[in-house]
């Protein structure tokens, strides 16, 4: 009977996982002016939004992580435990992934603010 429990307990984690994380909402990503025609403050405050991107979210996510640890039962399987590690690398990961991308459409801005800079 324990094991049929634990068993349950172990395929149901991932479900309650992504249930817990539902608080975390990843924000719409800032606008990325055209930087051949964007002034210095609009450049610096994307800049500065892009940087913040996702932070707001990975701190979520973090809290969301020690409450679900905290609440895990103490005679937790392995299995449940990785698969909610699992869960929450996944979404952290992807926010990092989408920064990156915003990051770079960033960098391609500012090579174009600097080249119409640079007439």
């Amino acid at each position: 009977m324990k094991k049929i429990v634990t068993l349950a307990a172990a395929l149901a984690m991932p479900l309650l996982t992504a249930t817990a994380f539902a608080a975390c909402t990843l924000e719409a990503e800032p606008s990325i002016p055209d930087g051949s025609t964007a002034t210095l403050d609009q450049m610096k405050a994307t800049q500065a939004a892009v940087k913040a991107y996702g932070n707001d979210y990975r701190t979520c996510l973090d809290t969301e992580a020690a409450a679900a640890n905290a609440a895990a039962p103490k005679d937790e399987t392995d299995e449940a435990k990785a698969a909610r590690a699992a869960t929450t690398s996944t979404a952290y990961n992807t926010s990092i992934d989408k920064q990156a991308a915003l990051a770079a459409r960033f960098n391609d801005a500012v090579k174009a603010y600097k080249a119409a800079q640079a007439k």
